[in-house]
């Protein structure tokens, strides 16, 4: 028998809004726009998450990621419809369940209500 699963909140920590935006992030500034058009990838958070329109959202992220850029994780923010919600936390790259296990699963909580 085939499964169905119903997604009822969308939980996202430490996402780049682009596999683009990331790689450009590591080129050396004077050679983005040349490398700029090659870097064609099939998944774009802020392409897609516009689309993700009845579900809450709960986005995550940390001034503090070492490995995707806090701004990245705002764009996505700003990107997503409502309903959601933006927690910025303390810490490494997807390291916030684990340094504020409570405040989080207190936000999903409210979110799934």
């Amino acid at each position: 028998m085939k499964k169905i699963f119903i997604i009822l909140t969308l939980v996202l920590e430490g996402g780049m809004s682009s596999f683009a935006a990331i790689a450009l992030q590591y080129i050396p500034e004077e050679q983005r726009e040349t490398v700029k058009p090659y870097l064609v990838f099939p998944y774009s958070a802020n392409t897609n998450i516009p689309s993700i329109t009845r579900i809450p959202k709960l986005i995550i992220h940390s001034p503090e990621d070492e490995v995707v850029p806090y701004a990245q994780g705002k764009q996505v923010f700003q990107a997503a419809q409502e309903p959601k919600t933006f927690l910025s936390v303390r810490g490494k790259h997807l390291k916030a369940l684990l340094a504020k296990p409570d405040r989080i699963l207190e936000q999903i909580n409210n979110l799934t209500k």
